[in-house]
């Protein structure tokens, strides 16, 4: 007899163990389908924001630079053309050896 009753006590005590487990778990779900905090969705949005004007700042450093380099090729071209035109009037007016002689750039040109 104290047997039985000894068990059927512990069989309420294992069900209650189960059901605090159920409504902890019950709570732990329901903790979790909350979602994000303010605070966190802020925090997430000012570390993107951060990240995002980082890549800004380097695409617009990238973009200034290969304008300049750019800029600075048609200058390189436009300086080789003269010095071209230059070359080719001089040789029209005779004196090379005495003009390549003084600008060694012409030498190197023709």
């Amino acid at each position: 007899m104290i047997n039985k009753e000894v068990v059927m006590i512990n069989n309420k005590k294992s069900e209650r163990f189960k059901t605090n487990i159920r409504r902890k778990s019950k709570k732990a779900a329901i903790r979790c389908e909350r979602g994000f905090s303010l605070i966190e969705v802020l925090i997430a949005m000012g570390i993107s924001l951060v990240i995002l004007a980082a890549a800004i700042a380097i695409m617009k450093s990238m973009t200034d630079s290969s304008a300049a380099t750019s800029r600075l090729s048609e200058l390189n071209s436009d300086n080789q053309a003269a010095m071209n035109l230059i070359r080719r009037d001089l040789q029209q007016i005779g004196g090379s050896g005495v003009i390549a002689a003084t600008i060694p750039e012409l030498e190197t040109l023709g």
